[in-house]
């Protein structure tokens, strides 16, 4: 009667924790419980042989009787008595706190359970299938309340103590591998982790997913992309259609600089519409850097379109750019002189950064009272103010402002440039001479920057005197 109970206890907690998710919780227990235990208890020694009376069983069998009737409370009484009664039997307390461990487990009363659990480890009075049962519980709660390193430690205690001797169902062995390997994972014990899982894959796992994404996570961790190739690979062909595991296979494959295999893998997610918005945009990258601008302006036309993609400042250039390295200069002037960044313009970084990209691309296709139009509308009819030399340094700002110089040269305005460029030069020494906090970068602008006025300061002069 005595092993039907216990049997039966165990069967109804393996519902509770065999899973990589680990006891699953269900509904919080609103009351709190509490189990004493004598302190004659601490100073018992471990005696498999000690015997228990009937009387002693048939209360052990009522306790649970109780809990099963929802009579907790009950329940844990009568094991508290069990125990105070038998202080002296290791055997007898045993039993007793091996029931009130797991029924203060099922109730979620996990820290508990747990220390209810190590004081029967260590009376080590139980047959040794009850011990190792015990221990996985012990595991399994620690990892519930996040207590892994202990987890860890615990597992590995219960692997190295199985003798080569010992008939474990290779099922079983795998089962604390995996558990092990779970632990070790969340304590960032990565290399201990791959090999944990190894183990359990070699004994036929029956979660063999959820160990390579266990394994494969760790790879990530350590950059070991080589090795994560193989495992996201594994996964791929236990999943062929899961997308998820597709993006990892790109993303790997930028990491390793494969950037015409990634480049196939991202066309393909895009035909099944499985791409998010980074990916859209690492993917038109990929196509650009590998020689394929129209390709990349048509992807990134389309997220923006379909927003999938923000139209923000930094994508709506990437999309012009990409339409100007296609050789469609107009469109990619189209589409900067149409963004609400020109249309609705604000002096604001992101507007200045189109306002840069579209002058220069107006110069480029020699455009030139377009260039003087468009900064004449964004500055509210005043260049010169707008444009606000006495400031301190903005490099987009001096860059539109040679944009415009040279528009003007170009549209004879002769005067109008020469001022405009002498203002620019005044501006750039004015700055070199301050003692203003810049970035290096800065400076190095500033020198470039000065060279290009100078030549079109001596130019002009000279076309002046003649």
């Amino acid at each position: 009667m005595l092993w039907f109970m216990f049997r039966h206890a165990h069967r109804r907690l393996t519902f509770l924790v065999l899973s990589v998710a680990l006891l699953s919780t269900g509904e919080a227990c609103s009351a709190d419980y509490s189990f004493n235990v004598p302190s004659e208890v601490l100073e018992l020694q471990p005696n498999k042989h000690a015997q228990i009376n009937s009387r002693t069983q048939r209360t052990l069998a009522q306790a649970w009787s109780d809990f099963e009737k929802q009579q907790s409370a009950k329940a844990l009484s009568t094991l508290e008595r069990v125990i105070s009664e038998n202080q002296h039997n290791p055997v007898a307390t045993s039993y007793a706190l091996y029931s009130a461990s797991q029924i203060l487990a099922q109730l979620e009363q996990y820290e508990l359970a747990i220390g209810l659990i190590q004081l029967l480890l260590r009376l080590d009075s139980l047959n040794e299938s009850s011990q190792v049962k015990q221990h996985l519980l012990l595991a399994q709660l620690q990892i519930q309340t996040g207590h892994f390193s202990e987890a860890s430690q615990a597992l590995q205690t219960l692997i190295s103590s199985q003798q080569p001797n010992q008939s474990i169902e290779p099922e079983q062995l795998s089962e604390w591998y995996y558990l092990l390997s779970y632990s070790q994972f969340q304590t960032k014990d990565y290399s201990n982790c791959f090999n944990s899982a190894k183990h359990a894959l070699k004994l036929a796992h029956p979660k063999q997913e959820a160990l390579y994404q266990l394994q494969l996570n760790s790879l990530l961790a350590l950059k070991d992309y080589p090795a994560s190739r193989l495992i996201i690979e594994k996964l791929i062909s236990l999943e062929p259609t899961k997308k998820a595991y597709w993006q990892q296979w790109v993303r790997i494959a930028i990491q390793l600089g494969e950037h015409q295999q990634a480049l196939s893998g991202m066309e393909l997610l895009k035909e099944t519409q499985a791409l998010s918005a980074t990916e859209v945009l690492h993917l038109s990258q990929l196509q650009l850097s590998e020689g394929l601008p129209f390709q990349a302006a048509l992807i990134l036309e389309a997220a923006l379109s379909e927003k999938t993609v923000k139209a923000t400042a930094a994508n709506i250039k990437r999309l012009a750019y990409s339409w100007e390295q296609a050789g469609h200069n107009e469109k990619a002037i189209d589409i900067l002189s149409s963004s609400s960044f020109i249309t609705n313009y604000q002096d604001s970084a992101d507007n200045l950064a189109i306002l840069k990209q579209l002058s220069r691309l107006l110069v480029k296709q020699a455009l030139w009272n377009e260039v003087i139009q468009v900064i004449h509308e964004v500055s509210g009819g005043s260049y010169m103010q707008w444009l606000a030399l006495e400031k301190d340094y903005n490099k987009d700002k001096v860059l539109i402002g040679l944009e415009l110089g040279r528009s003007l040269f170009y549209s004879d305005k002769l005067n109008m440039a020469e001022t405009l460029f002498t203002a620019l030069d005044d501006h750039l020494s004015k700055l070199k001479q301050s003692k203003a906090n810049r970035h290096q970068a800065d400076t190095i602008d500033i020198h470039i920057i000065e060279k290009q006025l100078a030549q079109w300061t001596n130019y002009l002069a000279n076309i002046s005197k003649h």
